[in-house]
């Protein structure tokens, strides 16, 4: 059946996001780099500034984890310089003994 003006009539349907971003590309001029107008295309991006909850776990155990390396470097190198006068003084008590018997 044809409607007055000589066209067939068209069932209305929804549009996906790709059609509806390939129809203002070709409609929405661009200005600055960007389109103004209806909607958001896909390639203007999000301006979500939501931190990811998932990145800002990661951040944590990393920081987490970063102290606890820090911290039992630090007590490695005390233990270290402790133990750097002890092991001398045997040192030198075996080279003694090894020069003597020579």
């Amino acid at each position: 059946m044809e409607c007055q003006d000589g066209f067939e009539p068209v069932q209305p349907r929804e549009l996906s996001k790709a059609e509806m971003d390939a129809l203002f590309k070709s409609v929405v001029p661009l200005k600055r780099g960007r389109r103004y107008g209806m909607g958001s295309v896909v390639e203007t991006g999000s301006l979500s500034f939501a931190p990811n909850p998932v990145i800002t776990s990661l951040q944590t155990e990393l920081h987490a984890t970063k102290q606890i390396v820090t911290q039992q470097k630090t007590e490695f190198e005390a233990q270290i310089a402790a133990t750097k006068a002890e092991n001398e003084e045997h040192f030198k008590a075996m080279e003694m003994r090894f020069l003597q018997r020579s």
